[in-house]
């Protein structure tokens, strides 16, 4: 899902050139904030199954409305300011707060071990990534490259497994 992320805050200029009119081209501005929170927004469903799996259904609710809460204030708060990027940043941080409302709860039903510093080290290179986007500087297609390249390196092991299992379900049939 990260390398997904990265891929898409790679291509945010080039993807609003080729697919927006000229006057939504600033849209690429909100693109890299919200490919990471898209990339925590699945982590977060992927703990929701815990929930449905155990039939809670509660906990599952009470972590939704704690995001939506967050959202919404942070929303009011951000918009006035700083227009569609302050949605993005409260959309985010209210993603990254459902993420760990539910990696701390969710252990009560189904122990999940996180590798921390593998998701933290993913989150620090799409934020420089992200930043390189905004600065532009000398060479910035080539460090997006790395950075990208990067993120692949750093959850190889996960995707690999995930293309076998696939495979794997396709010979079965």
């Amino acid at each position: 899902m990260f390398i997904i992320a990265s891929g898409g805050i790679m291509c945010a200029k080039l993807a609003m050139t080729v697919l927006a009119v000229k006057n939504y081209y600033i849209g690429w501005t909100f693109i890299p904030i919200l490919a990471i929170g898209a990339g925590f927004n699945c982590l977060s469903s992927f703990q929701k199954s815990v929930y449905l799996l155990e039939k809670k259904t509660v906990p599952s609710f009470l972590s939704t409305a704690f995001s939506a809460v967050i959202n919404i204030v942070l929303n009011a708060l951000l918009i006035p300011r700083y227009g569609g990027t302050g949605a993005a940043a409260a959309t985010l941080t209210s993603y990254v707060a459902l993420f760990i409302y539910r990696a701390l709860d969710s252990r009560r039903f189904m122990p999940i071990r996180w590798k921390s510093l593998r998701l933290g080290l993913t989150v620090l290179l799409l934020a420089v990534q992200a930043a390189l986007m905004f600065i532009e500087p000398p060479f910035w297609l080539i460090w997006q490259l790395l950075l990208f390249g990067a993120v692949g390196l750093l959850n190889s092991r996960e995707l690999m497994a995930a293309f076998s299992k696939i495979l794997h379900r396709h010979r079965k049939a």
